[in-house]
């Protein structure tokens, strides 16, 4: 779709411009001043801190949205909408995802759904993503020592500390291999090589089989 109207969201917000007519909220572009209004079909609000919006508070997990002042219309109709609808908000609010764990509660990482895929795309028949037990996919994770206490997904001082001194390590390796395989080869093992590793799909000779 290409409509202007549809799919409004935090990650577009900076192409299009929200518009109140007396007709209602419409949206054109930010960028072409000829840009024609379209009337608003429907806005994702996705990455906001909900409970932070109905107090009054714009909060988001990765952008900062404030420079956009009318931005404002959505949010303030949206937060109308949730105050009118408290019982109900408050009452699903709290629930958990119901794909974010295995069926022992425990968090699935972003880089296990990744290892997951690339094993279907190997041909491999790897059964329920959510089961635990023998022969489960969560049982090979757990013998092939991938899962953590930490959340792996997010890079933070808290679960990398170590990050400046592994990334000095890494330089002197990356040395050695430059002074083995020449300028020649060097960028181009760099381009080959870890733009296949960089994809934690590739990554599935990581688990072990029993």
């Amino acid at each position: 779709m290409r409509d202007l109207g549809v799919n409004v969201a935090p990650w577009n917000y900076f192409e299009r411009e929200i518009v109140s007519t007396p007709d209602g909220l419409c949206v054109r572009s930010r960028t072409d001043a000829d840009s024609p209004l379209v009337p608003l079909v429907f806005v994702h609000f996705s990455g906001y801190s909900y409970t932070r919006l109905i107090e009054g508070t714009i909060s988001h997990q990765r952008l900062n949205i404030s420079s956009y002042a009318d931005i404002d219309l959505i949010n303030d109709a949206y937060r109308k909408a949730i105050t009118e609808q408290l019982d109900t908000f408050n009452k699903y609010i709290g629930l958990t995802y119901s794909y974010g764990t295995y069926a022992n509660g425990r968090t699935i990482d972003a880089f296990h759904r990744r290892l997951y895929h690339g094993l279907l795309t190997e041909g491999e028949m790897v059964g329920n993503p959510f089961a635990v037990g023998d022969g489960t996919f969560y049982a090979r994770l757990e013998h092939s020592h991938l899962l953590a206490d930490t959340n792996s997904d997010r890079f933070t001082p808290q679960n990398y500390p170590d990050m400046k001194k592994n990334v000095t390590r890494l330089n002197r390796f990356y040395q050695l291999l430059f002074r083995l395989i020449g300028y020649k080869r060097y960028p181009l093992f760099l381009k080959s090589m870890l733009a296949v590793y960089c994809r934690p799909e590739n990554h599935t000779f990581l688990l072990k089989k029993k």
